[in-house]
């Protein structure tokens, strides 16, 4: 991750494999109904400050180090919460029985609360 570079198409190949991320843009117009383009837009001297600024905001974020993010606790959603409780109230059934017919009386008396 990083500051987004603009470039043309003819800079677009990542020289550092770690940044900036590059952004190209191609502008095409409708003319006397027939499309016209494309036209690289970032192949312009006037992006050349941001160019410059974006490899140095690059080479700032690198000298910091890699960047890891610190693994969080997992959340408890819904997903990871009701997991264990499905594998309980199942019990086995022949494959053409499918629906409420498979699932324990004692909790399917449970699911109607």
């Amino acid at each position: 991750m990083g500051p987004l570079m603009p470039v043309s198409v003819v800079d677009s190949t990542p020289a550092r494999f770690d940044g900036p991320p590059r952004v190209i843009a191609l502008g095409f117009q409708l003319a006397n109904g027939t499309l016209v383009g494309p036209r690289d837009m970032f192949d312009d001297k006037s992006f050349n400050l941001a160019r410059h600024k974006a490899n140095e905001m690059a080479d700032l974020m690198r000298r910091h180090g890699p960047f890891r993010a610190a693994p969080s606790p997992p959340r408890r959603n819904g997903i990871h919460h009701h997991a264990g409780r499905d594998e309980e109230a199942l019990e086995t059934v022949c494959p053409a029985r499918i629906g409420y017919q498979g699932i324990k009386p004692e909790i399917r008396r449970k699911m109607r609360r």
